[in-house]
């Protein structure tokens, strides 16, 4: 008989002591791993949310351009922008005179000296013509051309998601007559490459010419 009480005692030791281990806190310092999983996957899909919002950050840029209010654009701008190619955009004879081989930095001041030459009619009226939708889905969208005189203009755009850059490249094609009834055909590109930022803004960061 005292055999077997003390089977029931040990018994009943080892289940109230389990049942202690199950409901025990872990040990102060030890990381919550579900909470903290939860904690960063809400992080990462708040963060993957603002990237998304860069096609609202986007109209909002044209809608400025299209307005030409200088002060909407600004905050759409990296200042300053480091491109010696911006100078023979903007026609500064001052700057691309220049002998140097490091780039003449762009300032605000310089934005609001040349504002309308970065941003042309040409550039503008292509730009209105972006399918927002499409160019967010498809991450990339090339606009109907406009003609100009003996100018054509179309303007191609792409997301690069990786490293999240948002590039408008408008691209011009012209029919020079040369006399003789002869022509020559010239084409060339202005690139405008904005950067995306985490918030899901776009900035105006560099400014290529080719051509």
């Amino acid at each position: 008989m005292k055999i077997k009480h003390l089977q029931a005692f040990v018994v009943s030791c080892l289940i109230i002591s389990c049942g202690n281990n199950a409901t025990q806190p872990a040990p102060t310092g030890q990381p919550a791993m579900k909470g903290n999983t939860q904690v960063e996957t809400a992080q990462l899909a708040q963060a993957t949310s603002d990237t998304a919002k860069w096609i609202n950050s986007f109209r909002e840029f044209r809608d400025a351009v299209y307005q030409r209010k200088k002060e909407k654009v600004k905050p759409f701008i990296e200042f300053p922008i480091a491109s010696h190619e911006i100078w023979y955009l903007v026609g500064d004879d001052s700057k691309t005179n220049v002998q140097t081989d490091e780039s003449i930095p762009f300032t605000e001041k310089d934005f609001e000296k040349h504002y309308s030459k970065l941003f042309f009619k040409e550039f503008v009226n292509c730009l209105l013509k972006v399918k927002t939708e499409e160019l967010y889905k498809s991450g990339k969208y090339q606009t109907p051309s406009i003609k100009d005189g003996t100018t054509t203009y179309v303007l191609y755009c792409t997301v690069d998601k990786t490293d999240n850059i948002l590039t408008l490249n408008l691209n011009s094609n012209s029919r020079v007559d040369i006399g003789n009834g002869e022509y020559e055909s010239g084409e060339g590109s202005t690139i405008y490459i904005f950067a995306i930022l985490p918030n899901g803004k776009i900035k105006l960061k560099k400014l290529q010419m080719a051509g």
